[in-house]
């Protein structure tokens, strides 16, 4: 079960970028939206990316593994919200509603992490990994805004800037913790 906790660990760390985005995606949206009425777009966009590489991430895992999809998700997601810092910065609404998109397809990846968690114990402790993994979602609500509210005004930029570049190294942290588990291609046991 040790596997297990440290991908509990990596499920908080990643999940944390949609507790952000979720948090303060509609507030920044309305200080840069072009129209009030679009202030949520970025948060509607991140659903969209979620919905939309829930199955190019469960093939990308039976190609090439779970593990260098998995680190290369939160990479992707490192990024995205740098780029969302950028577009918070610069007033950038098209860039906000791009990245948010990013965001949300990582986390078509780490809802994958229980199926992988149910893949490293034996058949009888599936249900128990799988729902040991998302206590780490739980603890990614109460970090996430957190962590997104002690930040936002951090380094001096605009406000809420500082949420994303720690929300970016949050990402990175998922991806080292990830990297330190034995995690192979999907066996197909687990998945309905």
């Amino acid at each position: 079960m040790r596997q297990v906790w440290i991908l509990t660990l990596a499920q908080g760390l990643a999940a944390c970028g949609t507790i952000i985005l979720v948090s303060f995606a509609g507030i920044i949206g309305t200080h840069i939206a072009p129209s009030p009425a679009l202030a949520t777009l970025p948060l509607s966009l991140s659903v969209l990316g979620v919905a939309s590489m829930s199955l190019p991430a469960a093939l990308l895992m039976q190609r090439i593994g779970r593990k260098p999809a998995f680190v290369v998700s939160a990479l992707i997601a490192s990024l995205a919200a740098l780029g969302c810092a950028r577009a918070i910065d610069t007033s950038n609404f098209a860039l906000l509603c791009a990245t948010a998109f990013f965001i949300g397809g990582n986390m078509a990846f780490v809802q994958q992490y229980r199926f992988a968690a149910m893949e490293l114990v034996p058949a009888n402790e599936a249900g128990r990994a799988a729902s040991t993994v998302m206590i780490g979602t739980l603890g990614a609500a109460m970090l996430g805004p957190t962590v997104g509210e002690f930040a936002k005004d951090l380094g001096g930029w605009t406000e809420y800037t500082g949420s994303f570049v720690v929300l970016s190294g949050l990402c990175v942290l998922a991806a080292l913790v990830l990297s330190r588990i034995p995690l192979a291609r999907p066996s197909g046991r687990a998945e309905p």
